[in-house]
């Protein structure tokens, strides 16, 4: 019996593909301060004071039934304090948001493959 016996030799047929991974890469940071900021702030208030005024009045004038006391006479003098306070008043919130965005990209890179050229040099011979 005889056997043909083939010489048979594989030839691997390459080629790149690309992969992208994604890695997350720190583009900075982002600071919010707080703080406190002082200025002056000026509000006109009206406020009340008593003024005496002093009158000579002739005796035939004046009605002595009216004090006890001619001598005499108290009179109070008032005058309005300002008193100031402070308080915190909310004028405003800020609110800080983070989104994250998902944006396409274009990537571009050469890659390569084996190209596989078979060339018939016999009389037929190659299938």
């Amino acid at each position: 019996m005889e056997t043909d016996t083939e010489d048979v030799t594989r030839l691997p047929v390459l080629e790149e593909e690309m992969v992208v991974e994604r890695r997350p890469v720190s583009r900075g940071n982002v600071r919010v301060h707080q703080g406190v900021e002082t200025r002056e702030q000026r509000l006109a208030v009206p406020v009340e004071h008593d003024e005496v005024t002093v009158e000579r009045i002739s005796a035939d004038s004046f009605d002595a039934g009216a004090e006890e006391d001619p001598d005499v006479l108290v009179i109070p003098v008032m005058e309005e304090q300002l008193v100031v306070t402070k308080r915190q008043v909310v004028k405003e919130y800020v609110r800080i948001r983070k989104t994250r965005l998902t944006e396409q990209r274009e990537v571009r890179d050469t890659v390569r493959r084996t190209v596989v050229e078979v060339e018939d040099q016999t009389d037929g011979a190659v299938r």
